[in-house]
């Protein structure tokens, strides 16, 4: 199954799973106005795996959507909605740094994941800073 990312005028980043009965069609993050990807997360959407990390859909982090209307992205912020925090890292360190699983059994696509203690290593940050920014244009 390969997934495809969408990216709406507004910068909603949609995935579609091809396939998938439940939740085919979903926004994962979107783009703020200047080279950030920001997407929300819950502790109960953090995987327990590798020590606790962030999963990422591999196509977006490899900018595998359609180019000529948007613009690869530099930083990467994930909204801790129940923690009332951010961390931040970049896309480069996710791909350099990051651990690939692919949940087939569950017509998951390919994905990252970036453990919670790398978050901000790539440029001597601390993580977990107070919430503030661009707002989701949900």
């Amino acid at each position: 199954m390969h997934s495809h990312i969408l990216v709406s005028p507004a910068g909603r980043v949609m995935l579609h799973l091809p396939g998938k009965s439940y939740k085919p069609d979903r926004c994962i993050g979107w783009f703020d106005e200047v080279d950030t990807f920001h997407c929300e997360r819950t502790d109960n959407a953090i995987f327990k795996g590798f020590g606790g990390s962030i999963g990422f859909n591999v196509d977006l982090m490899k900018c595998r959507y359609d180019l000529r209307k948007h613009k690869r992205f530099n930083r990467v912020v994930v909204h801790l909605i129940s923690r009332g925090a951010r961390i931040e890292t970049t896309r480069l360190y996710i791909l350099a740094h990051g651990r690939f699983l692919h949940f087939r059994h569950n017509m998951l696509e390919k994905q990252i994941f970036l453990s919670l203690r790398d978050f901000g290593r790539e440029k001597g940050t601390t993580t977990g800073t107070t919430c503030t920014g661009a707002a989701s244009p949900n």
